[in-house]
């Protein structure tokens, strides 16, 4: 038993990790001894945060309950904040963040006025860590700009023992700078981060401060990125620290390959491989792999390690139960994909060999899909607060997506197979401006050979499709050069040539608002070459043919302008009369009769659980259509029914239809008039009475009302999904 002193528990803490769990646990001993809780608590979040670092998850929890325990039962609510903030640390190290979000909403009434500043500062702590640790980065600005405020107002002897949460402030407010995109005002702050982290020796800090340094190419004046961050690697691997030598590492192997200083970067590699798998940290060991594939000059065991390197990581994924994880995954997820993407641009030999078209078909697959959204539930860039709680159906959703992003994650093998015969567009935006929509696109052709390229719009198509995705209700541009601007950015030149009538589109982002049949392919619109539709995920299947007889269900609003040629076209082409209901509770039992099509005929306002078609008596709200059984083609024409970002959360009505056994959803992405859109829609319902399949039903129609001389407004904001 070692009797607990400020100085002895330093000097364990600067020595080796197992020695120093070992000294810590008998100071928690003895602190129990003498009936000392508040000390016990502190002493056991150290043995715990020591323990992870290690790679000894079981110990550190087992660590942290004590800890837990002990705080509870000294009744000081500061031992009980101070222990909540390091578990939600120790949370997010694991790469567990539902704990500590739960704690942190537990927490925060510490964040009123009234209460001591060292309370004050602790609890604005845990909810920067929970923030960063779900991707809220506003939120994490925001928090740590009052932390750095609150820590400047107590600079006496009330803040002296929290002193050291300076440096994580800065940078706090350093990486969400970054992640927002100002660089500015990232690299002052990344700069005083470091210069406070030299002073404590707080080599964690410093690293993740020089990383931001060296990305915004700004050196502190004195210092040698290389020398610190060697000197912090191995001062990490000496002590047994896993995976402060992880991270640290990953920066400076990151370094060495930008400098080019490719046997250093290779020899560090294996050095932090050997760590990550001793460590069990899969996700560290994918980046390495594919990083280090790179760097090496043999193309073929470049490419083994890529495909290695992304399995690991897509099983990772699929692994992950916490929402905060999978997005503190997915922010790095992005930059390994676009390494990937072009290293398979610009090192890969043209074609591309098989397998390097099967690991770009990987890497599009795992990154897109209505599952990412909600895999991110419960944290999120766009997350309103309002929406919480908005119902268990939408959580039952989140839960299924998230399932089902988890097994798109696992890219399917067959996935390229399974496109046979098709021409393909998948699409990943990396940076979504004003006048700049840059990011990557791979296009497979009818015979299995894919391509990799970089795509930017700029000027006045980036500004008109950046118009659209940010909601502007007005009618998109008339102006033709427009579109042929954004045709060029987009379309590859090759698309011309091609052989498959049939195009499909899995769109990105914003993109998702690009009206693709209006683009210029060589000197004509897309919609009079392709018959095209939209796919959430290039994993996701293709939806089957309509069945027949066609029968039909209907809710709508009679009073719609327009309404009354689709339910006219439907009458014509169904079997018998379609089962017209006024309410949703009609509606409901008209489905249980399994008919082939379904028509909402409405005006649509809001979205995710705001989301509701006007109907004459009522509102239907998305949340209602989860507990239905939806037919094989769901006609949803209303305003903004197709509007689809396969990011955002809550969902789209498109994700709810296709989620609940709709193979073919047509809705409209922009505020769309009422009587061209009844007129498209009805042509397009005759056309599938006519043997066409719900996308080229709409295309026929399309061109029908080009033809009319109808400008895109009018009719290209109507769009297949499936």
């Amino acid at each position: 038993m070692d009797v607990y002193r400020p100085d002895r528990l330093a000097e364990a803490l600067r020595g080796p990790v197992a020695e120093a769990i070992a000294v810590v646990g008998r100071m928690i001993d003895g602190a129990e001894e003498q009936g000392d809780r508040s000390t016990a608590a502190q002493l056991a979040v150290e043995a715990a945060l020591l323990c992870v670092k290690a790679g000894d998850t079981g110990r550190a929890e087992s660590y942290m309950g004590t800890a837990m325990a002990a705080a509870e039962a000294s009744g000081s609510e500061t031992v009980r904040l101070v222990v909540a903030w390091r578990y939600t640390a120790m949370m997010s190290m694991l790469d567990r963040t539902a704990d500590a979000v739960r704690y942190a909403k537990a927490l925060s009434a510490s964040l009123e006025p009234g209460h001591p500043l060292h309370v004050r500062v602790i609890g604005l702590s845990v909810s920067g860590t929970v923030a960063a640790a779900s991707g809220r980065w506003r939120e994490v600005l925001r928090v740590s700009e009052a932390l750095s405020e609150l820590l400047a107002e107590g600079a006496g002897s009330d803040a002296r023992p929290l002193q050291g949460l300076v440096a994580q402030a800065e940078l706090g407010i350093a990486e969400a700078s970054m992640r927002l995109g100002d660089e500015g005002r990232a690299t002052v702050h990344a700069s005083r981060a470091f210069e406070l982290a030299r002073r404590h020796g707080m080599s964690a800090v410093g690293s993740s401060a020089l990383g931001i340094l060296f990305l915004t190419k700004s050196t502190p004046p004195g210092v040698d990125f290389g020398s610190w961050l060697e000197a912090a690697v191995a001062g990490y691997k000496e002590r047994g620290d896993v995976l402060g030598q992880i991270g640290s590492g990953l920066v400076l192997a990151w370094l060495y390959r930008e400098q080019g200083a490719t046997e250093r970067a290779l020899a560090l590699f294996a050095d932090l491989e050997e760590a990550a798998v001793a460590a069990e940290q899969g996700f560290a060991w994918a980046k390495v792999m594919i990083w280090r594939a790179q760097l090496r000059t043999d193309v073929d065991r470049a490419l083994h390690e890529l495909t290695r390197g992304w399995a690991v990581l897509c099983e990772v994924a699929g692994a992950m139960a916490d929402p905060g994880a999978r997005q503190s995954l997915l922010i790095d997820w992005r930059t390994l994909a676009a390494d990937t993407l072009e290293w398979l641009h610009g090192r890969c030999p043209r074609p591309l060999p098989a397998a390097a078209g099967r690991l770009a078909v990987t890497v599009m697959t795992a990154l897109a899909g209505d599952g990412v959204a909600a895999a991110l539930h419960g944290g999120g860039e766009d997350e309103d607060p309002a929406q919480e709680g908005a119902g268990p159906a939408l959580d039952d959703l989140a839960d299924a997506l998230a399932a089902r992003w988890r097994a798109d994650a696992l890219a399917p093998p067959d996935t390229l197979e399974s496109l046979a015969g098709r021409d393909v567009l998948a699409y990943r935006v990396l940076e979504a401006r004003a006048d700049l929509l840059r990011g990557w696109r791979v296009h497979i052709d009818p015979y299995g050979a894919v391509e990799v390229a970089p795509f930017a719009v700029e000027g006045a198509a980036a500004q008109e499709i950046k118009r659209l995705a940010d909601g502007d209700p007005r009618a998109p541009s008339p102006d033709p050069e427009v579109w042929r601007q954004a045709g060029a950015a987009l379309l590859p030149a090759g698309l011309a040539a091609g052989a498959a009538e049939e195009l499909l589109l899995v769109p990105h982002g914003p993109l998702w608002l690009v009206p693709f049949g209006a683009l210029d392919l060589c000197g004509s619109a897309l919609v009079e070459q392709r018959t095209l539709s939209h796919l959430p995920s290039l994993s996701q299947p293709r939806g089957t043919a309509v069945g027949r007889p066609l029968t039909a269900a209907v809710l709508a609003d009679p009073l719609l302008p327009g309404i009354e040629l689709e339910l006219g076209a439907l009458a014509e082409v169904t079997a018998r009369p379609p089962v017209t209901a006024a309410t949703a509770a009609g509606l409901e039992r008209a489905l249980e009769d399994a008919p082939e099509i379904l028509f909402l005929g409405a005006h649509g306002e809001g979205s995710g659980p705001a989301f509701r078609l006007e109907l004459e008596e009522e509102e239907l709200a998305l949340e209602r259509l989860l507990a239905w059984r939806l037919p094989g083609w769901v006609i949803a024409s209303s305003c903004l029914s197709g509007r689809h970002n396969a990011e955002v959360w809550p969902p789209s009505l498109v994700t709810v239809c296709r989620l609940r056994g709709a193979a073919h959803v047509l809705g409209a992405t922009w505020e769309v008039p009422s009587r061209p859109t009844g007129r498209i829609v009805a042509d397009t319902i005759r056309n599938v009475g006519g043997g066409d399949g719900p996308a080229l039903a709409l295309r026929r129609a399309q061109r029908a009302a080009r033809a009319r001389g109808w400008p895109v407004r009018n009719w290209a904001g109507l769009v297949t999904f499936g």
